[in-house]
């Protein structure tokens, strides 16, 4: 196997490889209880900053089906837990990330 590009390149210390972010563990969305018995199905859009730790802030609705279902897709975005994005070995924030949560009876 070849070295890792930190011993190729004399840096110290273990070799860490940059990375992008990932969804490890998506919090479930609790499904409108007025949707529900409406049998409505629907979806939001949710935009926020994922933090170095994996987890979400400051997140806000973009776009939705109908706003009964913006509060559980808020809630079900702040439970998720991401690996953060890696630059240089070290995480760091990235700022815009959107998701889209579907609200999908079952059959």
């Amino acid at each position: 196997l070849p070295d890792p590009p930190s011993w190729r390149t004399g840096r110290s210390g273990p070799w860490i490889a940059d990375n992008d972010y990932m969804l490890i563990a998506s919090g479930p969305a609790p499904y409108p209880r007025t949707a529900l018995e409406r049998e409505i199905e629907g979806y939001a859009i949710v935009e926020f900053t994922l933090t170095t730790d994996g987890s979400a802030r400051d997140a806000v609705i973009i776009e939705s089906s109908d706003a009964m279902f913006e509060r559980p897709a808020l809630a079900s975005v702040m439970r998720s837990r991401y690996r953060p994005r890696i630059n240089d070995g070290i995480a760091v924030e990235v700022p815009g990330v959107t998701t889209r949560v579907d609200f999908r009876l079952e059959d």
